[in-house]
């Protein structure tokens, strides 16, 4: 593309492009009004009619009530529905005009189709209309979905709207009420019929929206979405047509009756493209739209794209004209600096093109005649860089000959500019076809960096060096040759080479180190089976002679108690106590060893259930102490079920044996923090001094004495132990005479409590 080309379609640009936007802006702005109006206007149209319907059907809930709750009706529904099979007798035809006095005002001011009374047994007994209702008398109420009746006997009750053939087809409503007679027995329901002629003359004045203007309600059934009414585009709608929930058109009305609220551009029932708004009716389930048709909405905006077109082709014709005036005057100084800055990236930094015109043209020429001399003195200043630099640099030909080197790469190859100019650069290096390979590979890439050669000096020596090499090209994009440069990496190799030695070491001790640890694993368990040994010894071995000494400690107290003297009763007495405390001891102590390593199962866990076990299994305690265990609703998790059931037993019945004078209560509580479950288990009890809160969870530690309350001061220890074997915590907060809980958590992370 030419530099006029340029130049003409860049003014044209800078004519027409603020032109373009400022059209752009003012017709998307005026767009928006538009929209906007039309949104208001329709918002305010669904809210108005909305809340209109809700008034109307609001006071025809307010009258249901005032004409069940009337002496009229309350006092002669039972004469109606006892003479029922004889509306010729005189009391009933009397019951009959009493009512009338009351409703037919209403039927009148609501225009209501008729209003009906049935009895408790759902027989229509009273109809307010003379014309077709006697045919009805004595009839079920008529109701397609069978539910006006029954929902009507408990509260006012609203049925869809549907065709009553006993009204030519007409559309209806049923509003259901029970009455109750003058002593508040249910006498049977009220009902009226709503004629839906009126609620769609309400909803369809559609003033001030245009000739495509509609409002319209629907109802959602199952999946499905129904219109209530004639539409505008399709007058046998009502209860016919539908639309599934999800479908493309319709989409104001689903958004309704999905209990939305909103305006916005979308497809009607037709899928023709409208501005509309649409509304819940929450007292009745309905969805209502109003709508108009974007094209009638936006009619207004077509003519103002016409004039915007038109004045925008008329600045792009005077805008062009003027265009290719000024780039003609600029274009041919232009091509004279090309020309010249052709000649000078040749390398003919001597060439001048300054030209005698005075505008800004021939100032830029001879700005451009100083920039070639600075760049001359650049080259120069860069040519005496490159001679000082530590690090090889070379300019290679496409044919692979060395064109011009630095005094670097004279030191490292040994050989002078003269012998080096001229030759092939790959017969410096250890490996050539490497060397080769790597300069085809920047002629392919463009460039290459880091790529590792070996030069040879002349002498033998050996420099490990890594390349990094690019082409470079003329004015014309014509690849002229390669310029490389080197970096001696020959002591970082070997300090590489030093660090691999190291990390041979390393690993090796690492390896050592590892051997050692597996056998002190090993060690550890052998130690852990002659421990659970120990633990089989005296859960049998040892508790073998205990149970013989506590048999024949008993024995020798059932024959001789009271034979012998005092001290020996005393004495024999003794020997039982300490033998039975000696087999709870190591049950316990065995207990204490097999938490966190065996049964360590985890199932999905119902606590609630799990305390409930424990509750029934300790029964005997909780009755005999008259303990009350209370608890909320307590979590589902995974653990292991025996561990828990100990850790309540522990603390539940620790909280019954530390009790204070009154009834012994406890509640158990757990509430989520986090990632973990805290639980809670509170008492009324005597209480734990503060200083001895952290001693209590410590093995075979005890604050009272046997005689006042018995045990092996083990229980805590193994809660401990439970609790801390899964990462959770325990802790204890009380007061002295004042209650204590005990608190502990657990990490649902790792599996709860096992």
């Amino acid at each position: 593309m030419t530099i006029r080309t340029r130049i003409t379609i860049a003014l044209l640009a800078v004519a027409l492009i603020p032109a373009l936007i400022v059209g752009l802006l003012s017709f998307n702005n005026y767009k928006r009004t538009i929209e906007t109006v039309h949104l208001s206007e329709l918002g305010n149209i669904t809210s108005f009619k909305a809340d209109s319907i809700e008034t109307y059907f609001a006071g025809l809930k307010a009258d249901i009530e005032v004409a069940k709750s009337s002496f009229a009706v309350r006092n002669n529904i039972p004469v109606l529905t006892r003479l029922s099979l004889d509306p010729d007798d005189p009391e009933f035809m009397f019951a009959k005009q009493q009512i009338d006095v009351t409703v037919q005002r209403m039927r009148k001011v609501w225009n209501l189709f008729d209003i009906m009374l049935v009895s408790p047994e759902g027989r229509i007994v009273y109809l307010s209309d003379t014309t077709n209702g006697p045919k009805n008398f004595l009839k079920v109420l008529n109701d397609p979905q069978g539910k006006a009746f029954g929902e009507g006997k408990r509260a006012i009750y609203f049925t869809d709207v549907f065709r009553d053939d006993s009204e030519g087809g007409r559309l209806v409503m049923l509003i259901t009420d029970a009455v109750f007679d003058l002593k508040d027995v249910f006498a049977g329901t009220i009902v009226f019929k709503v004629d839906m002629a009126p609620v769609y003359k309400l909803i369809q004045d559609v003033k001030g929206l245009g000739n495509t203007g509609e409002v319209l309600i629907g109802k959602k059934e199952g999946d499905q979405v129904v219109y209530l009414m004639p539409l505008k585009y399709d007058p046998q709608a009502a209860l016919e047509r539908k639309i599934p929930i999800g479908d493309k058109a319709g989409l104001p009305i689903q958004e309704a009756v999905m209990g939305k609220t909103g305006t916005g551009i979308s497809r009607d029932y037709r899928g023709a493209k409208v501005i509309a708004s649409w509304r819940h009716i929450p007292s009745l389930g309905w969805g209502m739209v109003a709508k108009i048709d974007v094209d009638e909405a936006f009619a207004d905006i077509t003519g103002l794209r016409k004039i915007v077109t038109a004045i925008l082709a008329l600045v792009f014709v005077l805008a062009g004209v003027m265009s290719f005036s000024i780039a003609r005057s600029i274009s041919r100084p232009i091509k004279m600096l090309s020309k010249g800055a052709e000649i000078i990236g040749a390398g003919n930094l001597d060439y001048k093109v300054a030209t005698g015109s005075k505008d800004e043209i021939g100032q830029l020429s001879r700005s451009f005649d100083m920039m070639t001399q600075d760049l001359k003195k650049n080259a120069m200043y860069a040519r005496s860089l490159l001679e000082t630099s530590l690090d090889p640099f070379v300019t290679i030909s496409p044919e692979g000959k060395i064109t011009d080197v630095n005094e670097a790469t004279i030191r490292a190859t040994g050989k002078t500019r003269e012998e080096l100019i001229g030759t092939d650069f790959s017969n410096y290096f250890t490996e050539p076809q490497k060397a080769q390979a790597g300069y085809r590979q920047v002629f392919a890439e463009g460039i290459v960096t880091d790529y590792p050669l070996t030069i040879r000096h002349k002498d033998g020596r050996l420099i490990d060096v890594l390349y990094n090499a690019s082409i470079y090209k003329d004015t014309r994009g014509n690849r002229l040759g390669v310029f490389a440069a080197a970096r001696d990496v020959t002591e970082l190799n070997r300090a590489v080479e030093e660090l691999k030695r190291h990390r041979d070491q390393l690993e090796a001790i690492v390896k050592e180190r590892t051997a050692e640890v597996n056998s002190a694993n090993r060690e550890l368990l052998r130690s852990n089976e002659g421990l659970e040994q120990f633990a089989y010894v005296a859960s049998h071995d040892l508790q073998e002679p205990l149970r013989t000494m506590a048999s024949y400690s008993q024995l020798l107290e059932q024959r001789y108690k009271g034979k012998l003297d005092k001290d020996a009763d005393e004495f024999i007495g003794f020997i039982v106590d300490a033998a039975k405390r000696m087999q709870k001891l190591i049950t316990d102590l065995l207990a204490y060893s097999r938490v966190g390593r065996t049964d360590t199962e985890l199932r999905e866990t119902d606590c609630n259930s799990v305390l409930g076990r424990v509750v029934f299994s300790m029964g005997p305690v909780i009755e005999e102490n008259k303990a009350v265990i209370t608890h909320d609703n307590l979590p589902v998790m995974a653990c292991n079920e025996s561990s828990f059931i100990q850790l309540f037993q522990n603390l539940i019945g620790n909280a019954i044996k530390f009790r204070g004078e009154e009834t012994p209560r406890v509640h158990i509580n757990a509430k989520r923090q986090g990632d973990e479950w805290l639980f809670s288990v509170r008492d009324n009890g005597i209480g734990i001094d503060e200083k001895y809160k952290d001693r209590i969870f410590l093995i075979f530690q005890r604050l009272h004495g046997r005689d006042k309350y018995p045990g092996t001061g083990i229980g805590l220890s193994i809660c401990k132990k439970i609790v801390e074997s899964r990462g959770g915590r325990i802790w204890v907060e009380s007061k002295l005479g004042e209650g204590t809980t005990f608190y502990f958590t657990v990490p649902e992370s790792k599996g709860g409590i096992s």
